[in-house]
C-alpha cells in the first residue's frame, strides 16, 4: 500500500540551559534574552497549559543555546536513540499549545497547495514535486536502504525500516517481514510490524494478527501489530480486530489498556463500517478507562460515522472526562457540516467556555474544518473577545476556514500584537492558510527581525507554504546570518521547499562536516523534509559510509525514505491526529517519535 509516513521530527538534542519561562498554551515567550535581545531557548517543561491529570508531551531540552551572534562555537553534544535533532526550529514549549500542535501537522500543510489539508483529518493534495529522482539514482537509493537494514546499528536499522516503507518499492515487504520476525532488537521489530502496516497486503494479515492476539507479546508489540492491522485496511483484517477486542466480558477484561486502545485505533485506520458497533460500545462503556474510550471516539470520526453524530455530541456536553471530550471534539470536526446545528452548538459552547482549555482550543479547530459564513462569524466573535491563549488557536481556525473575508481581521492583529511572538507566528500560518500573497512583505519583514527567535521561523515557514519564491533571497539571508542550528534548519527548509538549491548547498556542506553530530543529523532531515532530490547523491554516500557516526547514517536513511516518498495521502495522519499526539500510550508515543525521528 502506497503511503507518505506523515510527521515531523520535534526530538533534540538535551543540553543543560538556563531555566525560565516559555511558550504555554499558545501564550507569548517570556523567557530571558542575551544581550543582543534574542531569546534563549529553555530546557525542561512548562507549568501550565497541559491536560488537567493527563499527559504533556515533549522530552529534554533543546539543543545549543541562541548565540545571536557569529562565530560563537555551538558545543558538542551527542544524541541518543531517543533524542535526534529537529528537521525544523521547534520552540521550548512541553506543554499543548498551538506550536505543539503546529509541530505535528506542519508537514502536511507545507507539503500541499493552500486549502489542501484539513486540522483534524490530514488528507492532503501532493505538492507539485517534479519528475521525482533519476531511475539509477532512485535504484541506488532503494539498494543503500536495503543494505542500511542489515546494519549492525539498530538506529540505522530502525531508519531503514521506515525510509523501505516510505518507497514503495517491491521488496520492501520481505525486508520488513524479516526484520518484524527476526531482528535482535526490540525497537527494530517493533519498527517493522508498524511499517508492514504501511506497505504490507492481506498475505500480511496471519502473521500480525498473530502478533497482535498472542498475550506473550510485550504490550507495545501488539499494540503496534493491532494498528499495522487497521493500517492494512483489509476487511477481513478489522474483523479479526474486532473478534479480538470482543471475546466476551471476562476475557475482554483481561486485555491491557495499552492494547485495547491500539486496537481502537487500528479499527478508525481500516476505516471500515464493520467497526462501528465495537467503537460504539467501547466509547458508551463507563468500565474502561476514559484513555480507551478517548480513541474509540477519534476512531469513531476516523470511519467517518455520521450515525454517532448526537452520541459524540451529548459526551461532548456531558462527559467528566476532559480526554474523551477532546476526542470527541475532534471526532465532529471530522465529519460535520454547516447544516449540523446542534452539534455545531455543542462546539461552540465548549470552545467558549469548557473547564479544560485544551478542550476549548481544539473545539475551536474543529469549528475551523467546518465551511460556512454562520460558523465563520461566531469565530470571529470569538476571536474579538480572546485572551493571549486563545487568539492563537482561534487565528489558525479562521485560516483554515478557507474565507479570505477574514484577512483584514488577522492582518491588523499581526500589526497589533506585534510585541509577542506566539501569537505573531499563529497569525504567520493563519494567513498562509488562507494564500494571502499580499500578507508577503509583513512575512518578509518578520523574517528579517534579527532581535526575534521564533517567529521568523514560522514567517519563512508561511512564505514556503505561500509558494513565494520572491521571498528566498530574504530567507537566504536569514540562514545566512543565523548561527544557532535549529533556526538555519526552519530556513533551509523553507528554501528547499520553495526549490531554491543555495539550500541544498548549505545542508550538504554541514552534512559533510564531521565536527557535530548534531549539526550533521540536522541537515540531512532538512534535506529530507524539503524532499530535495539534489542531495540523494550525498546522503547515499552518508549512509553507506561505515567510518561516519551511526546517527548521521540513521539521519542520512531517514531522508532518503523522505525524498523517495510517493506523497500520497497519510495512512499514519491518524496516529498523529491532535487526540493521540497527547496520548500517553507507550505504543502511540512509541509510534510517533519514530515517525517522528526517522
Amino acid at each position: 500500500m502506497r503511503a507518505i509516513l506523515s510527521g515531523i521530527l520535534t526530538g533534540v538534542i538535551g543540553v543543560g540551559l538556563l531555566p525560565s519561562g516559555a511558550f504555554a498554551h499558545g501564550g507569548y515567550y517570556q523567557g530571558p534574552r542575551t544581550p543582543s535581545g534574542v531569546p534563549i531557548p529553555t530546557s525542561g517543561p512548562t507549568t501550565g497549559g497541559g491536560l488537567r491529570g493527563g499527559p504533556t508531551t515533549g522530552g529534554g531540552g533543546y539543543g545549543p543555546a541562541v548565540t545571536g551572534r557569529k562565530g560563537k562555537k555551538v558545543r558538542e553534544v551527542t544524541p541518543s536513540t531517543t533524542t535526534l535533532p529537529p528537521a525544523f526550529a521547534d520552540p521550548p514549549v512541553m506543554a499543548t499549545g498551538w506550536e505543539q500542535w503546529w509541530a505535528f501537522h506542519r508537514e502536511e500543510f507545507l507539503r500541499t497547495e493552500p486549502g489542501g489539508a484539513r486540522p483534524l483529518d490530514v488528507t492532503p493534495r501532493q505538492r507539485d514535486s517534479g519528475d521525482g529522482p533519476p531511475e539509477g539514482v532512485r535504484e541506488a537509493a532503494v539498494r543503500a536502504l536495503i543494505a542500511a537494514s542489515k546494519e549492525g546499528s539498530a538506529d540505522v536499522r530502525a531508519s531503514a525500516a521506515l525510509a523501505l516503507a516510505r518507497t514503495d518499492d517491491e521488496r520492501a515487504v520481505a525486508v520488513l517481514r524479516s526484520m518484524a520476525s527476526d531482528d535482535a532488537a526490540d525497537d527494530v521489530r517493533d519498527v517493522a510490524l508498524l511499517a508492514l502496516g504501511i506497505v504490507g497486503g492481506p498475505i500480511e494479515v496471519p502473521f500480525l494478527h498473530g502478533v497482535f492476539s498472542d498475550a506473550s507479546r510485550s504490550e507495545r508489540a501488539r499494540a503496534l501489530a493491532a494498528i499495522a492491522l487497521g493500517m492494512v485496511g483489509d476487511e477481513d483484517a478489522v474483523d479479526l480486530i474486532a473478534m479480538t477486542l470482543t471475546p466476551g466480558e471476562k476475557a475482554a477484561a483481561k486485555i491491557p489498556d495499552e492494547v485495547m486502545a491500539a486496537g481502537l485505533i487500528g479499527l478508525g485506520a481500516g476505516r471500515r463500517p464493520t467497526a462501528v458497533p465495537v467503537l460504539r460500545q467501547a466509547l458508551t462503556n463507563v468500565r474502561l478507562h476514559s484513555l480507551v474510550r478517548a480513541h474509540a471516539a477519534t476512531a469513531l470520526g476516523a470511519v467517518g460515522d455520521r450515525g454517532s453524530l448526537e452520541l459524540l455530541r451529548r459526551q461532548v456536553l456531558n462527559s467528566r472526562e476532559p480526554l474523551v471530550r477532546q476526542s470527541c471534539v475532534i471526532a465532529l470536526g471530522r465529519m460535520l457540516s454547516v447544516e449540523d446545528v446542534e452539534a455545531i452548538n455543542a462546539l461552540l459552547h465548549v470552545a467558549k467556555g469548557d473547564r479544560d482549555q485544551t478542550v476549548q482550543s481544539f473545539a475551536a479547530l474543529a469549528l475551523g474544518a467546518i465551511d460556512g459564513e454562520a460558523v465563520r462569524d461566531q469565530l470571529l466573535v470569538l476571536f474579538a473577545s480572546s485572551s493571549d491563549n486563545d487568539k492563537t488557536w482561534r487565528a489558525l481556525a479562521l485560516g483554515l476556514q478557507g474565507d479570505a473575508t477574514v484577512l483584514p481581521t488577522l492582518r491588523s492583529a499581526f500589526r497589533a500584537d506585534d510585541h509577542e511572538e506566539s501569537l505573531q507566528g499563529a497569525y504567520a500560518i493563519a494567513m498562509a492558510f488562507l494564500h494571502d500573497r499580499e500578507a508577503r512583505a509583513l512575512l518578509e519583514s518578520e523574517v528579517s527581525r534579527h532581535r526575534r527567535f521564533w517567529s521568523p521561523t514560522y514567517a519563512a515557514q508561511a512564505l514556503a507554504m505561500l509558494g513565494s519564491r520572491e521571498s528566498a533571497d530574504v530567507i537566504h539571508a536569514r540562514l545566512d546570518w543565523a548561527t544557532d542550528p535549529r533556526q538555519r534548519a526552519a530556513m533551509a527548509t523553507a528554501l528547499g521547499i520553495l526549490g531554491d538549491e543555495r539550500s541544498t548547498k548549505a545542508m550538504v556542506q554541514q552534512l559533510r562536516g564531521e565536527d557535530s553530530i548534531y549539526l550533521a543529523c540536522t541537515a540531512a532531515m532538512v534535506l529530507g523534509a524539503a524532499r530535495r532530490t539534489d542531495a540523494l547523491e550525498e546522503l547515499i554516500k552518508t549512509a553507506g559510509d561505515v567510518d561516519r557516526n551511526r546517527y548521521v547514517r540513521a539521519c542520512a536513511a531517514s531522508a532518503i525514505g523522505r525524498i523517495l516518498d510517493s506523497g500520497d495521502v497519510p495512512v499514519l495522519a491518524d496516529l498523529l491526529a491532535p487526540q493521540h499526539y497527547l496520548s500517553p500510550l507507550v505504543s502511540i508515543a512509541f509510534a510517533r517519535d519514530m515517525l517522528d525521528k526517522r
